[in-house]
């Protein structure tokens, strides 16, 4: 539930949708997977995760070309 309503945030967000970004979320931990065009977009996507509710903290695993 929690990593659907990660994923629903980062949909939501134009920059961030066209980027094939893995979410798994355990006991209120995200952790985001995939590539990104940039450090901004990484930390980015990482800000748009923490603004979901229930999320205790954010591991950003997201890499950068």
């Amino acid at each position: 539930m929690l990593a659907n309503n990660v994923r629903n945030h980062l949909l939501d967000n134009p920059r961030l949708r066209p980027f094939a970004i893995d979410v798994s979320a355990t006991d209120g931990v995200v952790t985001l997977i995939g590539s990104v065009d940039s450090s901004r977009t990484r930390t980015e996507a990482e800000q748009t995760a923490r603004s979901v509710t229930g999320v205790i903290d954010v591991v950003n695993q997201l890499s950068v070309p």
